[in-house]
């Protein structure tokens, strides 16, 4: 053997070595990828109950950017004009993310009845939510309005006016925010607006038998995001 042949590799250490190489190769490769898409630096954190403890995590990540904190600021539960003494009866509930609201819900007795032919004149889709439900979204400022078919006690005081046989629920937020489309957004109103309607009817107590969809309808696409 020759001292040539001495200080030359082996056909299998060479093949040895490029194994290794491309190995350690898709190794970086995927490290790469890994810290495109993780930056553990960044976090989301949701509260696990919020608005009178009928949303949680899954419901409000569609209304949250990719870095930071939500908080709730809602009460215990949901009032009736029976609970609320001589107040409204307005039970609000707002979610806080870096500085704004990603979620303001409101419940309360409609003191005008199903006043739907104001919230039509700002444009907008009708949604349909089940037999005793009527719902609007405005794509004008993106608010969702629900009207639900509710027979429900009042106050003595409130006699002299006018009967209120609706609940009215108004969804509305800060979808600039969000890491997920308009459209998206509006979608997690929708779904959002009928887990509180369900208990609404509970808290309520309506003497009617209330009858919901199953699932939330799906929202039209945001006119902003559909024009060219």
């Amino acid at each position: 053997m020759t001292e040539h042949e001495d200080d030359t590799p082996s056909t299998s250490r060479v093949t040895r070595r490029r194994r290794w190489a491309g190995a350690i190769a898709a190794v970086l490769v995927a490290a790469g990828v890994t810290a495109f898409w993780w930056k553990p630096w960044q976090s989301v954190v949701l509260p696990q109950s919020a608005c009178w403890s009928v949303l949680g995590p899954d419901d409000l990540r569609p209304l949250v950017g990719t870095n930071g904190t939500a908080v709730d600021h809602s009460g215990a539960e949901i009032v009736t004009p029976m609970t609320a003494g001589l107040g409204s009866g307005q039970s609000y509930c707002a979610v806080r993310w870096a500085g704004d609201s990603v979620l303001e819900a409101t419940v309360q007795p409609s003191r005008n009845g199903l006043a739907m032919s104001g919230v039509q004149s700002r444009g907008g889709h009708a949604l349909d939510f089940g037999p005793d439900a009527q719902g609007w979204i405005d794509d004008q400022h993106d608010i969702l309005e629900f009207y639900l078919r509710c027979d429900f006690q009042v106050p003595a005081e409130w006699a002299d006016g006018p009967a209120t046989p609706y609940v009215w629920i108004t969804i509305d937020g800060a979808p600039e925010d969000s890491q997920y489309s308009l459209t998206r957004v509006r979608q997690a109103y929708a779904d959002i607006a009928l887990k509180i309607a369900r208990t609404v009817v509970t808290q309520y107590q309506c003497t009617n038998p209330v009858h919901l969809a199953d699932k939330a309808p799906t929202v039209p696409a945001a006119a902003k995001e559909t024009t060219p």
